[in-house]
């Protein structure tokens, strides 16, 4: 069957706006509370800044803000 092209939407591509970081560094950090012979340290990383554009489609899901990306469940019936 031929492949039929949907007509490009006359409100263009989304605008929504996505953030993310511009470079990061990773620290290494101490938790206190952790029990004798556990390791306590953790390493984090850290965003040195940011940068934010149109979302990139082709790359991220960019659910629009109305729509929990991670919604929760219900309780199991």
């Amino acid at each position: 069957p031929p492949r039929v092209t949907p007509p490009p939407d006359p409100l263009g591509p989304p605008r929504q706006a996505a953030c993310t970081y511009s470079g990061v560094r990773y620290e290494r950090w101490i938790l206190g509370g952790c029990p004798p012979g556990t390791d306590p340290s953790v390493t984090v990383p850290v965003a040195l800044g940011c940068r934010c554009g149109r979302c990139p489609m082709a790359a991220a899901d960019c659910a629009p803000p109305s729509l929990d990306p991670n919604p929760t469940p219900g309780p199991l019936t």
